[in-house]
């Protein structure tokens, strides 16, 4: 049996995905000087109608968001992200998300963390 998810199911997942950056640095701190911007959690909140994931950072991310079919997955590619914190797999298992895991790559020279919504 294959598993399809509706276009709204997708929009609002990846609405909250989008709406996620939490600023844990500390005001006055400095920036690390290799330019990383440290994830230093992610976690979720189950709410009325839909499932709301965080993805806290040091600072306000750049990222670029995509999706893949079969498996169905979301993607959260962030700038200069280094996910080193957070290398454990995340189960929601609700339904909807199944699991968030991340990788780490470089491309051009710059550190890409990417954070993955599996459905």
């Amino acid at each position: 049996m294959r598993f399809k998810i509706s276009p709204l199911i997708s929009v609002a997942c990846l609405l909250v995905t989008l709406g996620c950056w939490i600023p844990t640095a500390v005001a006055g701190s400095t920036q690390d000087a290799s330019g990383d911007n440290t994830i230093s959690k992610i976690d979720f909140v189950e709410e009325e109608g839909f499932t709301r994931i965080r993805i806290h950072c040091e600072r306000k991310p750049m990222f670029t968001v995509f999706r893949l079919e079969d498996p169905v997955r979301i993607f959260v590619d962030i700038a200069d992200g280094n996910i080193s914190a957070v290398r454990n797999t995340l189960a929601i298992q609700n339904g909807v998300v199944d699991r968030v895991g991340t990788l780490q790559f470089r491309r051009d020279g710059h550190i890409i963390g990417r954070v993955i919504l599996g459905m």
